[in-house]
């Protein structure tokens, strides 16, 4: 199908949250026992006893630690003081609590990134990458059970760095500043910049996002400027060739995700709609439907349902979430125009691993909106965690 380019053209939160927390009672009482008249039976008792509270202890601990290590919701602060992933737990009912905040060794630039994808979660949950726009570089962190560890900041080959993806251990960057796109592997839970991996978008590109797509062969960026899509295919040894440029159905495609069959779901900004691509093994680029509009403002956020059945398109110019049913060809039905409300601007979106929960930051309101997912597409509003520390907040990423 040809590709023809268009002309541009409450009760909200439920206040303040406490952590888990675990106490093991005191044992009380004075006891007094000599070597004599300590029998047997008595220090196995003993030995019993402290074996259960050492069990008690185990548990607690693990308990603790399990929201972090299971359901988890995370995003970036982007302060231009010191950069942070800020971590929420999430319950059994896809509310959320904050469960720390953890630096990543860069700054961020303070401000809005104008991107989707700031961070990324590794398929396996077991590492997270973000981009430090302020410090032009790129951070590793290893998801633990008690949190986030830092294990590498590296340079981002680049200038401000503003959206990031993984697959398996390639890491890939977009860099706003400088225009480029540049590659890593991680090994020994360090990150090494890949030789020959630098390639460039052209001046004034205006990425919107880089991201893999489901064989981790392509790596597709969104161009907002110039209005097209551009795809790189990798090699084997994680290098990315010379970009392939394609025009986006309607101007200004923003954010993008990417099923299981390789179709791209992507955002047009000014239109309010969403567009969906075939991605061929060679990184050619097909319109397959699109642009469909939802009636909304500014959709600019890209969320797929775990079983591709939904997109969900975050609508920041007023406040919504729209439901869009992605059929097996990859054509694309609106089905609800306000699937949702959230509080404030909605930005970057995210479900969670079992497919349950959507959320969705809101950075002017400093909150994230959640929401459980119907068997139709639906959305159903939980609540709102107003626990993010800053304006600047920027990706979000579930577990």
């Amino acid at each position: 199908m040809a590709i023809t380019l268009q002309s541009p053209v409450a009760k909200h939160s439920r206040g303040e949250r406490t952590g888990w927390s675990f106490s093991i009672p005191q044992l009380s009482g004075d006891f007094m026992f000599t070597a004599l008249s300590i029998r047997r039976r008595t220090f196995a008792g003993l030995l019993l006893l402290a074996g259960a509270l050492a069990v008690l202890t185990s548990q607690a601990g693990s308990a603790s630690a399990k929201p972090l290590a299971s359901g988890a919701v995370y995003t970036l602060s982007n302060a231009a003081t010191g950069n942070q992933v800020i971590a929420f737990q999430r319950a059994d009912d896809g509310t959320l609590t904050p469960a720390g905040s953890f630096d990543t060794g860069g700054t961020g630039n303070g401000g809005n990134l104008g991107s989707q994808g700031a961070l990324a979660l590794s398929r396996n949950g077991r590492y997270i990458v973000a981009v430090n726009a302020g410090s032009d570089s790129v951070s590793l962190l290893a998801v633990r059970p008690s949190g986030l560890e830092l294990l590498d900041t590296a340079a981002a080959q680049g200038t401000t760095p503003i959206s990031v993806t993984i697959h398996g251990d390639i890491v890939y960057v977009v860099n706003d500043g400088s225009d480029n796109i540049a590659g890593f592997r991680i090994d020994d839970d360090s990150l090494h910049a890949i030789p020959g991996s630098v390639q460039t978008l052209g001046a004034g590109a205006a990425p919107g996002q880089i991201s893999f797509d489901s064989r981790g062969r392509t790596l597709v960026v969104s161009v907002k400027n110039t209005n097209q899509l551009v795809t790189f295919q990798v090699d084997d040894e994680g290098r990315a060739g010379a970009g392939q440029a394609t025009a986006s159905a309607a101007p200004v495609p923003f954010g993008f995700a990417i099923d299981h069959k390789n179709h791209a779901i992507v955002s047009e900004a000014p239109g309010s709609d969403l567009s969906s691509y075939q991605l061929a093994k060679d990184g050619t680029v097909t319109l397959i439907d699109g642009p469909v509009g939802n009636g909304q403002a500014a959709a600019c956020w890209v969320a797929l349902s775990k079983d591709d059945r939904y997109a969900f398109s975050a609508n920041a110019g007023n406040s919504t979430i729209s439901t869009y049913r992605v059929e097996g060809d990859g054509s694309l039905t609106l089905l609800f125009p306000v699937a949702g409300n959230t509080i404030g601007g909605p930005l970057d979106l995210a479900v969670s691993n079992d497919g349950h929960f959507l959320y969705a930051i809101s950075r002017a309101s400093h909150t994230i909106s959640e929401f459980a997912i119907g068997d139709d597409g639906s959305l159903a509003f939980i609540g709102s965690t107003s626990d993010l520390p800053t304006a600047s907040a920027s990706g979000l990423v579930a577990k």
